[in-house]
């Protein structure tokens, strides 16, 4: 690495702890599922198969109504739980899904919506951290990266079996984070200012039918008007990023490049629109804030390969000077 690009990595670190911007959102699947539902059984596994293709990216639960069977087993072990979720969205039969506080309808998930949801991002990041044992406490921080809007929020932390092996009447033998317990279901929720946390401490005590390895928490926190739910976490995700300081000498420009495709799969292809700086730089950050490629070499026409990356959002920044421009790029 020679001279020029260790100063200007140097400078980039600097420039990335100076300005917040909004978080990944994960794609946040409530799935409503009934162990004798037949039709459920048929279709559960092509749902399984399209969340496995983004590992990183998903947080699934799995929700068991009283609707079209009431003798489902699932359900039977917190009915109030699952009935009153199945409530919450009107839900009158299995399978159904919901991402991110909206139905997707018949389909239970498209590549569309996927590719769409991909696209958000969050105002607030939620981290999840928790012992292990029969009794564990829970820590839930809510980091408010930008401004949330006011709203009517509520807060939602559950426990939840990852792998339950269990033979249902409807054929189906393995069943993935199943809705067990609300740690906390519905509470309002107050978001803190720009570039500050709020911090929830809990517990919980392990049932004896739980398998111990197989339990972890999930954090949700929902616009109660509308349904949208603005962000997830659970202890499986990677740190949320470092919250950052203002830098008033840093100026922001939307103009000084494109971006296509957008989505894109295996390169974009950046036109310039300015003049540009010697020191010029460009950077390309992943959601959770993480440096992934970095060049001083700034062309009028430029080609990024990003075809090693993870499906996710990523953060495209041009630095030219005091000059910053980031457009938000989605890889798929």
């Amino acid at each position: 690495m020679n001279k020029k690009l260790l100063l200007s990595l140097s400078f980039l670190f600097a420039l990335l702890s100076a300005d917040a911007q909004e978080v990944k959102r994960y794609l946040t699947f409530e799935h409503f599922t009934n162990t004798r539902c037949a039709i459920c059984a048929s279709r559960n596994p092509a749902f399984f198969s399209k969340l496995d293709a983004y590992p990183s990216d998903v947080h699934h639960i799995a929700f068991h109504p009283p609707v079209p069977y009431s003798n489902c087993q699932l359900y039977l072990d917190n009915p109030n739980g699952n009935a009153g979720r199945a409530m919450y969205y009107g839900v009158n039969g299995t399978p159904k899904v919901w991402l991110n506080g909206v139905s997707t309808g018949n389909s239970l998930v498209t590549d569309a919506q996927i590719t769409d949801a991909l696209a958000l991002t969050s105002p607030i990041g939620i981290s999840v951290t928790e012992t292990t044992g029969d009794t564990r406490t829970v820590e839930v921080k809510v980091v408010s990266f930008e401004e949330v809007p006011d709203a009517n929020y509520r807060l939602y932390v559950t426990i939840a079996e990852k792998r339950l092996n269990y033979n249902a009447p409807n054929g189906e033998s393995v069943h993935h984070n199943v809705f067990r317990e609300y740690i906390v279901d519905g509470e309002s929720f107050t978001p803190a200012a720009k570039g500050e946390t709020v911090v929830g401490n809990y517990s919980y005590t392990l049932d004896t039918e739980w398998i111990a390895d197989e339990m972890y928490v999930m954090a949700y926190v929902q616009n109660n008007d509308t349904k949208e739910v603005l962000n997830s976490g659970t202890r499986f995700d990677p740190a949320l990023p470092t919250l950052s300081t203002s830098n008033k000498n840093l100026k922001e420009n939307s103009n000084n490049f494109e971006v296509a495709p957008n989505p894109a799969q295996d390169q974009i292809f950046v036109s310039l629109k300015t003049a540009i700086d010697q020191n010029a730089t460009w950077t390309l950050q992943n959601a959770n804030g993480q440096l992934v490629w970095l060049s001083d070499k700034v062309n009028v026409n430029q080609t990024i390969d990003v075809s090693e990356y993870p499906t996710g959002i990523y953060f495209l920044s041009l630095q030219n000077g005091v000059e910053r421009t980031v457009k938000k790029v989605v890889i798929r």
